[in-house]
């Protein structure tokens, strides 16, 4: 089985979970995360699962808002986004750990200003936003696990560019859902 040697399963949410911007899991997801469940149901040891995701939106919203430009009601705020993340996790029958990142870099270069209230705060450094490892790092040291038994699940190459930096094994999503598919086949029929 791929993951036999893997003790932290990172997935990224939008595009890879579920469909950007959406309240409900794919169903390869929903299937994937049920057959951990039953696999861990009946005895056999399975990875600890962790979401790792960047959520600009409330940062952009925030930096509209206080500049005054832009069209700020176009970005979900906070709690949009927790709610739906939230949401999310609660879909999955399993612990889930859940890191965000809610930096927020252009295209440009620009960084958006972190709000006063969140100075300080992990989830709006920008170590924290991939492609930079800082979540990453987050849940292997809260997993208390060897980074080599590390797989990151993502869709873009930004993705990747996080994992490699976190030094860590990363698979595209559609890989990963081919070759896991035939691994749990027994499990989800």
């Amino acid at each position: 089985m791929i993951l036999d040697n893997i003790q932290l399963l990172l997935f990224d949410v939008d595009g890879t979970i579920a469909a950007r911007d959406e309240a409900a899991l794919l169903p390869e997801a929903a299937d994937f995360f049920r057959a951990l469940a039953e696999l861990l149901a009946s005895g056999r040891p399975i990875p600890n699962i962790a979401l790792v995701t960047n959520q600009g939106g409330p940062a952009v919203r925030s930096w509209m808002e206080e500049g005054g430009f832009g069209e700020p009601a176009r970005y979900p705020t906070l709690e949009q986004v927790q709610t739906r993340l939230h949401g999310l996790v609660a879909q999955i029958p399993l612990d889930v750990q859940l890191y965000v990142a809610y930096a927020y870099q252009s295209s440009k270069g620009n960084w958006a200003p972190v709000p006063v209230r969140y100075a300080g705060d992990p989830a709006w450094s920008r170590g924290w936003r991939k492609p930079n490892p800082g979540m990453i790092d987050q849940a292997i040291a809260d997993s208390h696990v060897d980074g080599r038994a590390v797989m990151m699940v993502g869709d873009t190459d930004t993705d990747e560019q996080a994992a490699a930096a976190a030094g860590i094994i990363f698979m595209y999503v559609g890989n990963f859902w081919e070759l896991v598919e035939h691994d749990l086949t027994p499990v989800v029929e």
